[in-house]
């Protein structure tokens, strides 16, 4: 007896052995006909797939990869075949149906196609996955009209019109119908509210595409002309801010704020977003409504300080468009009368927030205001001193150390400039970019007081991380550094001359650089100090001089230091200052065809461009 049961023991693990082996040649051969797929071999892996299918007919992953390779080589009667003889062993298989359908779709027998996915709507249990499957074969097969007549069948039968909302609109969007996928989205909106940040995003991924915003913002003022729903009238104010419509948008806001009871958060919100995109008319109004309307609300504050931020970027707008073609145009200070009005603005924020972050925002865009804009250094330092001395610890301290550092380099006492870096760098409420822009400016007080081994120290550090805004800065420095030093009383004397650039003294600069650029004994600070010392005459206001200038810098060869930077110079100084428009078309053509690998080279072909269809609508 306990023979026989050893018998059959064997008996079973060999059986089992077997069976074992068996499926690991399978699989193997699987891999196989895989790998022949992938090398386009479509021939010997046809082989091994029928083989495969033969010995294991249940098994859905040889089949597909069958069914893959007949289409492949357009095989369809083989397909069809194959496809007809599952359905028949396995009809409630809805895939089987799809799959047959986009043999019949690839034949181009397009009534078979759709017929056979009508059949397979009614294979499964369930209609609403029935529908999804067989509308996604449609869909891959481009067919989108018969997917959506697919959807809307679904619709109807499930009883829940929201069912396949998020797939037509889909549909919508990819052929193009922006009009008819917003308007699916709506649908969606009026029966879930909660779902516009998604649809924000999906609308987001075709709304650049042509007319995609028109049709978008149509399709939502016709929901809201139905239903008059705030989740809609959200969704109308998004497409209208992202259209560039900051006014209308405005409008839809202000409707939103009354219906919400939101206490001034969305508009605030709204003007924050329209002052970020640079709509500086349309973030004050919206700020002055929160003043206005919700002056006892906890955004009152902001809106208050925000409103004189915007007067003052609204003037810095205009100068800047006036003079942003210049070099050093953030030194201008021509314009500084204009910002009286928003000096007292913030004087007034002071005052009435005595011990509020408002207050130390407020000081510190005054005493930027004073200094930048209006080169009242004093002032500036009075005001920026008593920030830092009062609330060392604000979030505006390292900002106002920084400015502070600028004001004590203009009196020449880099000591305490250097003190007031050193701050900002071992202050552990700066951020890594103040603290970057701090030894940079450290760098550059070691450059001017001619200590260079200690300037270098300095850059490298800045030099490591490229992707650090002053990186550049400190790259040009370091070059000017490293290619000069041999001649240390000549680098001295570049950046003492230097050093009046950042002074402001821009008269004392063009008489030091057009000296050093008369010295033959360095060519290479002769160089760079002729087109700094063009760069100065712009600055004082010489365009003629630095014209003739420029055209000589440019004329020589053009492999050296400052070449592109120059003849650009050249040419927006034709365009802004002396209005040589012609002169300037041809030195922006010059340009582009000389240096076609320069950092400005996308600025000044936009130029040329706008200069071209100024001239021609002028004809």
């Amino acid at each position: 007896m306990k023979l026989i049961k050893k018998f059959l023991f064997l008996l079973i693990c060999a059986g089992s052995l077997s069976a074992q082996i068996n499926q690991s040649s399978i699989e193997n051969k699987f891999r196989l006909a895989k790998s022949y797929e992938q090398a386009n071999d479509f021939g010997k892996a046809k082989v091994i797939y029928e083989e495969l299918i033969t010995l294991q007919p249940w098994n859905n992953q040889f089949m597909y990869s069958l069914n893959e390779v007949y289409l492949k080589t357009k095989d369809f009667g083989s397909s069809e075949k194959l496809l007809k003889e599952k359905i028949q062993l396995t009809p409630f298989d809805v895939n089987l149906y799809g799959m047959l359908g986009s043999t019949y779709y690839q034949m181009g027998e397009f009534g078979k196609s759709e017929g056979i996915w009508d059949e397979g709507l009614t294979a499964g249990n369930n209609p609403s996955v029935s529908h999804r499957v067989i509308a996604n074969y449609a869909i891959e097969n481009r067919a989108f009209d018969k997917a959506i007549e697919i959807l809307r069948a679904g619709q109807k039968l499930v009883g829940d019109p929201k069912t396949f909302s998020y797939e037509l609109a889909s549909i919508y969007s990819a052929t193009m119908k922006f009009n008819e996928a917003v308007s699916e989205y709506c649908f969606i909106l009026s029966e879930q509210p909660t779902q516009l940040d998604m649809i924000k995003n999906r609308i987001m991924a075709f709304l650049e595409r042509p007319e995609a915003a028109e049709d978008a913002i149509s399709a939502v003022n016709l929901w809201i002309e139905k239903s008059n729903l705030s989740v809609h009238k959200e969704l109308l104010a998004f497409l209208l801010m992202q259209s560039k419509k900051y006014n209308d948008a405005l409008t839809i806001i202000s409707s939103l704020e009354k219906e919400t009871n939101s206490n001034g958060s969305l508009m605030l919100n709204f003007a924050q977003a329209a002052f970020q995109n640079k709509f500086y008319e349309t973030a004050g109004k919206a700020f002055q409504i929160i003043i206005d309307e919700y002056s006892h609300s906890a955004f009152a504050s902001i809106a208050k300080v925000s409103f004189a931020k915007t007067s003052e970027a609204i003037i810095d707008q205009r100068i800047k468009d006036k003079f942003d073609w210049k070099p050093y145009s953030h030194f201008d200070n021509s314009g500084g009368g204009e910002y009286d009005n928003v000096i007292n603005a913030y004087y007034e924020l002071v005052q009435n927030y005595a011990q509020d972050n408002v207050r130390n925002e407020s000081l510190y865009r005054i005493g930027v205001i004073y200094f930048d804009k209006k080169n009242e250094l004093d002032k500036a330092k009075s005001v920026l001193t008593e920030l830092v001395e009062k609330s060392p610890l604000s979030n505006y301290a390292a900002a106002a150390n920084l400015k502070l550092a600028e004001i004590y380099v203009h009196y020449d006492e880099f000591d305490f400039a250097a003190e007031k870096c050193l701050r900002v760098i071992s202050s552990a409420k700066s951020s890594e970019d103040q603290k970057k822009s701090a030894k940079l400016l450290l760098a550059k007080i070691e450059f001017w007081k001619a200590n260079f081994n200690a300037a270098s120290a300095h850059l490298s550090e800045i030099i490591l991380d490229l992707n650090d805004k002053n990186a550049n800065d400190a790259i040009e420095l370091a070059v000017i550094i490293n290619t000069a030093k041999n001649d240390s009383l000549g680098l001295a004397d570049y950046a003492e001359a230097d050093k009046y650039i950042h002074q402001r003294k821009f008269t004392d600069a063009a008489s030091s650089f057009e000296k050093l650029s008369n010295l033959g004994n360095n060519q290479i600070l002769s160089k760079l100090a002729e087109y700094k010392f063009a760069v100065m005459l712009i600055q004082t206001g010489e365009y003629v001089r630095a014209a003739e200038l420029l055209e000589k810098i440019s004329a020589e060869d053009y492999g050296r230091i400052y070449s592109d930077k120059s003849l650009f110079l050249l040419g927006q100084l034709y365009e802004f200052a002396l209005g040589d428009e012609s002169n300037a078309q041809k030195v922006y053509s010059q340009f582009l065809d000389k240096f076609p690998n320069s950092i400005y080279f996308d600025r000044c072909r936009e130029l040329l461009l706008n200069l071209n269809n100024k001239l021609n609508n002028a004809i």
